[in-house]
């Protein structure tokens, strides 16, 4: 098989071939004694980036979309799934991790409030705080302001039905915190509902926000998405029977993500390929299965990575810390080996 044809994932009528993607990481030279650990080189570029503060149609609702779309040439699958999770569970953010609850006449039990407040995104830079070990500490006498940062909520019914939303908490400063007044320190979105109160109800609470890490909370995670495929390679077959208008149109109408354009002249354009999902509609229909109008594969040497982050950082702030954790684990396992070689 040539080997251009090995990097291709080919996608049939009914099924896949040379779907396998593994490969060993480690070569045997020709004596069997020592292994050479292949050098990857990878590339990586921007296919979009995509930020709105709004949602579509306009409407502005506090909500916001920052999606980061990178292509990488020559990452394996193993690395990419490590990178996936890096950016999942590794990648610190400010959440809140304790309310204190004063006063609640609502009808939303102090658990529950809780724990929609504890899910509530918080737009500060996490490089300013360091890691909260002890809970107690928030009320300690030690406490510093390098570990927390504070919010209140006190709202009074003053309608029929008042709603209590994530706007609603308010950041206090603490004495030393002067610095973070440029950041604009709150929720990201502010127009999450908490919970309703009737006229005359009050709430009243505190709750403090620590640094921390998916790993032990999704509340700490940084992304909503964060996903790899391999990157889709569709185009018409030079080799099928000419397309007939009727046949191109069908095509271009079944398709449910718009890869296909139809020409004035009547003949079928791909478009836009890496929004292929493989769902085979355009050639379902085919007539030949050998040569279907349409031929689908999956390069297994470009990776499409999709970062979609909640809105704590950027997108392209994630993706740059997520890399510099994983050099950094690259070195401590470095370290790691060289010291047990040395005892050997």
């Amino acid at each position: 098989m040539p080997k251009s044809e090995e990097d291709k994932v080919k996608i049939g009528k009914y099924k896949t071939e040379n779907a396998s993607v593994t490969r060993a990481p480690v070569e045997i030279d020709g004596e069997g004694m020592t292994a050479a650990v292949r050098a990857q080189e990878a590339t990586v570029e921007v296919l979009s980036h995509i930020y709105e503060k709004s949602l579509p149609g306009g409407e502005d609702c506090g909500d916001q979309q920052d999606t980061l779309k990178l292509l990488f040439r020559g990452l394996s699958i193993p690395l990419a799934n490590t990178l996936r999770r890096l950016l999942i569970s590794e990648v610190p953010v400010m959440a809140f991790d304790s309310v204190v609850i004063e006063e609640n006449e609502g009808v939303v039990f102090d658990e529950s409030l809780s724990h929609r407040i504890g899910l509530v995104p918080i737009q500060c830079d996490p490089d300013q705080f360091e890691f909260v070990k002890d809970i107690a500490m928030y009320d300690s006498p030690h406490a510093s302001p390098a570990h927390f940062l504070k919010f209140t909520l006190n709202v009074v019914a003053e309608n029929d039905l008042t709603s209590v939303y994530s706007g609603d908490l308010k950041w206090v400063p603490l004495p030393g915190q002067e610095k973070l007044y440029s950041l604009n320190v709150k929720p990201v979105n502010e127009k999450i509902l908490l919970c309703k109160l009737a006229k005359g109800r009050k709430l009243s609470l505190c709750a403090y926000a620590v640094k921390g890490i998916g790993l032990n909370h999704a509340k700490w995670s940084p992304v909503s998405c964060s996903t790899y495929k391999l990157r889709p390679q569709v185009e018409v077959n030079p080799r099928s029977p000419k397309i007939s208008e009727e046949t191109a149109s069908c095509i271009v109408r079944n398709c449910p993500v718009n890869v296909f354009e139809l020409e004035d002249s009547g003949k079928i354009r791909v478009a836009n390929p890496d929004a292929c999902t493989g769902c085979r509609e355009c050639i379902r229909e085919a007539a030949d299965e050998e040569e279907p109008p349409i031929l689908l594969a999956r390069n297994k040497n470009e990776l499409i990575f999709t970062i979609e982050s909640i809105g704590q950082l950027s997108a392209m702030n994630i993706i740059e810390k997520a890399l510099k954790n994983f050099a950094t684990h690259c070195e401590y396992l470095n370290e790691l080996i060289e010291s047990n070689v040395q005892k050997v």
